[in-house]
């Protein structure tokens, strides 16, 4: 029971910030194109962050948190497309 309430509430946040836009956001949209221009989107391409702003942080930190960008290595990131489409594309239910 507590897993299916924790479900929930990660569904619900996510859902949540979709509808806020944060997907299509445009901070997060920088830097995802920073990393597909970097080519950063395996492991062994992986680069550096350095976040410009605050709010560059937050989502960068938010980003990682949804495992969009993924840490091979300390200090070193990349862009993990198959979980961004993933996220894009699924439906979500509260």
């Amino acid at each position: 029971m507590q897993l299916r309430n924790a479900y929930r509430a990660v569904v619900s946040t996510i859902a949540s910030l979709r509808r806020l836009g944060m997907f299509g956001g445009r901070t997060t949209g920088i830097i995802i194109e920073a990393f597909r221009s970097a080519a950063a989107v395996n492991r062994s391409r992986a680069q550096r962050f350095h976040a410009k702003s605050r709010v560059e942080a937050m989502t960068f930190q938010w980003l990682l948190d949804l495992e969009i960008i993924r840490q091979p290595e300390p200090g070193r990131y990349f862009l993990d497309e198959k979980r961004l489409a993933a996220l894009n594309n699924t439906r979500f239910f509260e």
